[in-house]
């Protein structure tokens, strides 16, 4: 008869039984084995999850080194929400002419005696009073009037557009975001994020920094919504350096580059990146912007020539203006752009 399997003897038998002792080892150490395993993945789970959570995979450069970065710093926007960059004639003739620390009407004479002289008329116009009260800065790259916004800071360009002189409009914008930084920052510790703007063949390239410290090339197409291509090149730049080494026609607006500047051809950009300028890693690269492809830049084109034909500005509107008269710039086939120490006037030809 079967002892029961809960009674005194059955007990002692198991005890004195070496194959049930072996299955009890074998279901103890299959239970410790998926305790083990349960932990080990809860305990990984949890790690992956804060690792994710505390953004380390792009602190620590692991998406950097997968290319799954490259140019998250520029975020393209709706052009029909950026406020006009420049006011119309009239709204800024008044305006100018009321300022208080600037000698307006100099100024408005000035423009006149240009406006005679390339045959053209003023259109358009912006001031500032005071350096650090800046919020856009303009130039001229290529055939287009690009706008550099400072939102937070005189010197750091928060959103860059595109504007049209034909429509006066802007046609195409991309806001500069930081994905780790407070964009609220101000000063040193705020990061720059943008090296150069320029364009080419219709197309508009933003240089922007990556957060392990190399370069980045958007290139984005202003006519179209397919989004934007981008190149990654080792090594960042001081352009605050490149800058300071370099004639004026090189700088965009401050602490930025002028891509155009020195440009190889009609469809390539010169492109300043490494280190530092005096750095052995400090290089130049040539950008094919069509084909969102970069090669090593030959001695020769270390040269930098002027992004921007340049007009002649008579001594008279010198003399009449009383402030610094910059550059006067051909935009197209029919306007230019009139840069002086406070301000920018567009003129259109009559």
């Amino acid at each position: 008869m079967t002892e029961p399997q809960g009674s005194l003897t059955g007990f002692y038998a198991r005890a004195r039984d070496d194959q049930w002792h072996h299955q009890q080892r074998q279901r103890h150490h299959r239970w410790r084995r998926r305790m083990l395993g349960i932990g080990s993945g809860a305990a990984a789970a949890a790690l992956i999850a804060v690792f994710v959570i505390y953004d380390y995979p792009r602190k620590s450069g692991l998406t950097d080194v997968l290319g799954l970065t490259c140019g998250e710093y520029v975020q393209i926007g709706d052009p029909h929400a950026v406020p006009a960059p420049l006011e119309q004639w009239e709204a800024h003739r008044q305006a100018l002419a009321e300022a208080e620390d600037l000698d307006g009407e100099g100024v408005l004479a000035a423009v006149e005696l240009l406006a005679t002289a390339v045959g053209a008329q003023p259109l358009m116009g912006q001031f500032h009073e005071a350096l650090t009260q800046r919020e856009i800065s303009a130039t001229v790259a290529g055939a287009d009037l690009v706008i550099g916004h400072h939102d937070q800071s005189w010197s750091r360009t928060d959103r860059v557009s595109v504007f049209d002189v034909q429509t006066r409009e802007v046609t195409w914008t991309a806001e500069l975001t930081h994905p780790v930084h407070d964009p609220s920052l101000a000063g040193e510790e705020r990061p720059q994020l943008l090296y150069g703007v320029g364009t080419a063949e219709d197309l508009v390239v933003l240089q922007t920094p990556t957060y392990r410290g190399d370069t980045d090339l958007v290139i984005a197409d202003p006519s179209s919504d397919t989004g934007k291509d981008c190149v990654r090149l080792d090594g960042a730049v001081d352009t605050l350096e490149v800058l300071s080494a370099q004639p004026e026609p090189v700088r965009a607006w401050s602490q930025t580059l002028n891509l155009n500047a020195g440009q190889p051809s009609g469809h390539e950009l010169l492109v300043h990146h490494g280190v530092h300028s005096g750095s052995p890693q400090h290089t130049l690269s040539v950008l094919d912007v069509p084909a969102a492809e970069a090669q090593p830049a030959t001695r020769h084109r270390h040269d930098f020539s002027d992004p921007a034909e340049q007009i002649d500005i008579p001594e008279e509107a010198y003399q009449a203006a009383r402030h610094d008269l910059e550059r006067l710039t051909r935009l197209g086939e029919s306007h230019y752009l009139l840069t002086w120490e406070a301000g920018y006037v567009l003129l259109g030809s009559t």
